[in-house]
């Protein structure tokens, strides 16, 4: 079964007037958080295997790409990789992240 996490939250976006563009943006994530179905009806997310009997889920951050940025999109993904690679010896969770780093850096 798939499982929607629905959460509430805010986007803040940061503009500079004196460069005329937005700068930054962030997630601010609120409560309550919601747990769908893929047909949109509502489950509990122990009882489906997402999280523990305590609560605890997989960490998958709110990271944002932020305007004209290579560096904060390949820090995003350096901190997914990182995220999704728990568990792993750092040796190896760092090497894997900068072989995607390094890719990613060729397409600019």
């Amino acid at each position: 079964m798939k499982i929607n996490k629905i959460t509430t939250g805010y986007v803040i976006q940061v503009f500079d007037t004196d460069s005329k563009q937005y700068i930054s943006q962030e997630f601010a994530a609120g409560n309550p958080v919601e747990y769908e179905s893929q047909t949109g009806e509502i489950v509990d997310p122990v009882e489906n295997g997402m999280q523990d009997a305590d609560g605890t889920e997989p960490y998958l951050p709110f990271n944002m790409i932020q305007p004209n940025s290579v560096e904060s999109c390949r820090e995003s993904i350096q901190e997914d990789l990182m995220a999704f690679f728990d568990g792993l010896p750092d040796e190896a969770q760092y090497r894997a992240c900068q072989i995607v780093v390094d890719n990613f850096e060729k397409f600019f």
